[in-house]
């Protein structure tokens, strides 16, 4: 069974979607030398919930649907179909099947189905949002944005798909919501965006990447709200002591806030 993990945060996220969510950054994160993660911030471990009785029918199989379409299991997800399953049955954290979707075969199911692409959990987070955290195959993303994903869905903290890409280091899908129209400076509510979460990364391409396409380097936090750092990706960086970051993002002409400040 799987465990998801999701990070919230004003800062980076890291993986998962299953028990919280994963997404930039707030900042209750305990250890902050640790590098954050979106998802760290927002999110804990979780496992599936068990299914609701009253949503199982006697010939329903014997694992949740949920389960089921987090394991690819597509003749259970239609077997739980068939007998009378609501294809947008929400589990204990408000996920819908099509949240825990892994595989092509069970996505296309779920969708053609009548799954709520756009569904929203006790988070604010997507199946798009969830996808892109668990998994890596930007095909089955593209096939959740042909049927209406929006690409720049926000969860309750204000992060997109696009923050998760970037803070759990998946180049692959940073370019890919790029080629599809994700916002590149969109801002959580905490002021953070994408280059803010990349600041973090270990892969320099991220960066180079959103600075190509136009991402602000010298974009800022809201004052006064606690982040992983408050100020610029630059602040970002340097305290996470990322030396190629801080490097990239000098000679892209970023700056510190302090340093903003002087000028």
């Amino acid at each position: 069974m799987k465990v998801l993990y999701i990070f919230i945060l004003a800062i980076p996220f890291l993986i998962g979607c299953n028990e919280s969510n994963q997404t930039p950054i707030n900042s209750n994160s305990k250890d902050s030398s640790n590098t954050p993660t979106p998802q760290t911030l927002e999110t804990q471990p979780k496992k599936i919930n068990p299914a609701p009785q009253e949503q199982l029918t006697k010939k329903a199989p014997g694992i949740p649907i949920w389960e089921a379409a987090s394991l690819g299991a597509i003749k259970q997800v239609r077997e739980h179909l068939e007998s009378g399953a609501d294809v947008n049955s929400l589990d204990q954290n408000g996920r819908t099947p099509l949240h825990w979707a892994s595989t092509e075969n069970v996505i296309r199911k779920l969708i053609s189905a009548g799954g709520d692409i756009n569904s929203k959990d006790g988070r604010g987070m997507t199946p798009l949002h969830c996808y892109i955290i668990e998994n890596n195959k930007t095909k089955n993303a593209k096939i959740l944005l042909e049927a209406g994903a929006k690409v720049n869905a926000i969860t309750s903290s204000g992060h997109t798909p696009l923050h998760y890409a970037t803070s759990n280091n998946k180049y692959g899908f940073v370019a890919f919501l790029i080629e599809n129209m994700a916002d590149i400076n969109a801002k959580s509510k905490s002021g953070v965006t994408p280059l803010h979460s990349a600041s973090l990364s270990d892969d320099s391409r991220i960066i180079e990447l959103l600075l190509s396409k136009g991402a602000k380097v010298n974009a800022l936090t809201k004052e006064g709200v606690k982040v992983y750092a408050s100020g610029t990706p630059l602040d970002w960086a340097q305290k996470g002591k990322k030396e190629k970051a801080i490097s990239l993002l000098r000679k892209n002409g970023a700056k510190t806030v302090k340093e903003l400040k002087a000028n």
